[in-house]
């Protein structure tokens, strides 16, 4: 008769159950779509440092009321701005998309943009399955710096472009159409939108639409990151953001 295996009678020790992955707010993720063995959670994105934000995650999310936590900075300090939606890769798959993401961003300069980061700018927007709810505060690029005038592409819509050919190429959706450029701050489960209270408390902008806000903050956009999994790919774009 077989030995029963060390750990394995009736009253073994069972290993702990596993918990949950939880999202960078602290709250457990809702799954847009079922997982699938195989298939590693993806994103392009610009990372911008949290020191930049000013504080502006807790101060949304206090804005917001308790369905809303601060979205944390990542493993490297920063917040995102995404260039893409978030994908899934097959393992095979991530090295050859990386090196053709590096070679459509190839010839890409770097430059600045302005987030507005005063509660008051913040935006709702919700995921494509409206399972998550996120207080978002937009970016635009400098006038100054952009080569683009009214009727051509932004620098940031060039640079989106220049990711979703690589996107197409893996047969993977292109980004959100009309793009709107912005960093996440915080966020709440469910489709809040309806229900939040206004970030900014209802008050009248009565500054000149031309001035500088002093809430604004000048980020350099001069890196792309491909996150797949616990994999990270981080290029650069040519030149000086400034």
């Amino acid at each position: 008769m077989k030995r029963p295996r060390a750990g394995s009678g009736p009253d073994a020790e069972q290993p702990p159950a596993r918990r949950a992955p939880l999202a960078p707010d602290g709250l457990p993720w809702t799954r847009a779509s079922p997982h699938v063995d195989g298939d590693w959670p993806s994103h392009v994105y610009v990372p911008v440092p949290g020191a930049a934000l000013d504080g502006a995650p807790g101060k949304v999310a206090a804005a917001l009321g308790a369905a809303f936590s601060a979205v944390a900075a990542d493993g490297d300090g920063c917040h995102h701005l995404s260039l893409s939606r978030q994908f899934a890769l097959r393992r095979h798959q991530i090295e050859p998309f990386a090196a053709a993401l590096r070679e459509a961003l190839a010839g890409k300069r770097a430059f600045g943009a302005w987030l507005a980061c005063a509660p008051a700018a913040a935006e709702l927007l919700s995921n494509d399955a409206a399972t998550r709810t996120f207080a978002t505060l937009p970016v635009e690029v400098d006038d100054a710096a952009d080569a683009g005038g009214d009727d051509e592409p932004t620098a940031l819509q060039r640079l989106v472009a220049a990711v979703d050919s690589a996107m197409t190429a893996f047969a993977l959706p292109p980004y959100y159409t009309p793009a709107r450029f912005h960093v996440s701050v915080a966020s709440g489960r469910g489709d809040l939108r309806g229900d939040a209270p206004a970030p900014g408390g209802g008050e009248d902008d009565d500054d000149d639409d031309d001035a500088a806000d002093p809430d604004d903050t000048w980020i350099d956009v001069d890196a792309v990151v491909l996150r797949c999994g616990d994999k990270v790919f981080r290029m650069r774009l040519a030149g000086d953001a400034g």
